[in-house]
This record gives C-alpha cells, sequence and structure tokens, in this order.
C-alpha cells in the first residue's frame, strides 16, 4: 500500500497474515531480524499489529511487487522453518488482496482496527467510505488503507489508525456506523479486530 507519510513503493498486491504466537517478544524478534530475507524476496514493507484483545493474536501485512514473488514467499520452507523458530502455533491463515487506497501513517505505533466485511457493489460502498471522511476524522480515525480480495473482489479489508482503542471502539460500535455500513450495500455482519501497530519496516 502506498503512504502519504514515507516514501514506500506501491505495491501490486498485499498479503494480510493472521496467527497465532506462543510469545508475541519472541516472535517479533525473530520476525524483526528476518526483514533482510523479506527484502530479497521482493517483498516492499511489512505492519506487525497485535490484537489488542487476545496477546497471541498477530496479523502481519506484507506488501508485494507482484504477486507471483509474493506467492513464491509465502510458500518457501526457508519461511515456514523461521515461523516454527520463532513460535508460531499452527497454520497461518493468509488473505491476498489488492491494494485500492493507503492513507495510513507509518512512522510510529498506533491503534488499529481490521475491519473485514463483503459489499454487493465495491464502487457504490467506495462513494460512501469516502463520503463519511469527516464522521471518521470527529471519531479520531487519523489514517485508513482499503484492499479488496484478489480471488474474492466483493471481500473488502478496511484497516483504520487511531491514537487510542478507545477512539477506534467507540467508532465502531456507533449506530451511525452501522447505518452507513447498511446504506453503502454491506452485506451481513462485519468481522472488526482491534490491534496495536508498530511501525512500518521492509
Amino acid at each position: 500500500m502506498h503512504s502519504t507519510s514515507t516514501n514506500v513503493t506501491t505495491p501490486d498486491v498485499l498479503a494480510v497474515v493472521d496467527l497465532h504466537v506462543a510469545a508475541f517478544d519472541p516472535w517479533k524478534s525473530g520476525f524483526d531480524g528476518h526483514a533482510s530475507a523479506r527484502e530479497a524476496a521482493g517483498v516492499l514493507f511489512s505492519r506487525v499489529n497485535r490484537s489488542a484483545d487476545d496477546p497471541t493474536a498477530v496479523t502481519v501485512c506484507l506488501g508485494g511487487a507482484d504477486l507471483a514473488s509474493l506467492r513464491a514467499f509465502l510458500a518457501s520452507p526457508e519461511r515456514a522453518k523461521i515461523m516454527k523458530e520463532s513460535g508460531v502455533v499452527g497454520a497461518p491463515t493468509t488473505t491476498l488482496t489488492t491494494p485500492v487506497e493507503d492513507l495510513t501513517l507509518r512512522d510510529r505505533p498506533l491503534a488499529g482496527a481490521f475491519v473485514r466485511h463483503h459489499v454487493a457493489d465495491f464502487d457504490a460502498w467506495k462513494r460512501g467510505f469516502d463520503a463519511r471522511a469527516g464522521a471518521r476524522a470527529k471519531g479520531g480515525v487519523v489514517g485508513h488503507a482499503i484492499a479488496r480480495g484478489k480471488d474474492d473482489p466483493a471481500e473488502v479489508i478496511v484497516y483504520l489508525q487511531a491514537e487510542s482503542l478507545a477512539a477506534l471502539r467507540a467508532f465502531a460500535a456507533s449506530d451511525d456506523l452501522k447505518a452507513a455500513m447498511a446504506a453503502t450495500g454491506v452485506i451481513g455482519a462485519p468481522r472488526v479486530s482491534f490491534v496495536q501497530s508498530f511501525a512500518t519496516q521492509p
């Protein structure tokens, strides 16, 4: 995803990887120590997000220059070995997406929320989303990104940033947001996960 706050190349594909770890700090140390391996594999950037509600749950976003290279990296034996050594528990769940828009802040840790849902018409939903920029700002949202599923373009992942988790929780729970989602064609109930993000790195 492209950033307005730092000079990061816009990726062609974004992998959203959900995983569980035995202990966060050893896993994060291992992850940070293999930045060069990610860069060599064509990963343009990564963002680590730790669940605010489950200390063993982590969501990693990996931006790739092209789909084939990112798929190869995700399937590589070296990556599997690194994950095992750093304490990843079970098999990660990976969603490959097409980045649509990125207005996130990358220079510091922030509270975040992943909002995952399906929409009836993406263009109509996006117009409605854009029209609510003022409401997001009033609710404390300072940055956002949007991606669509590669395999299912009706699947939309919205990433919201704020200075505090309390602000994000209140915004996500508001009746106003629920009404706006219904009006813009969101299908069913969205899946929302709150996280603490870390500064973007290679």
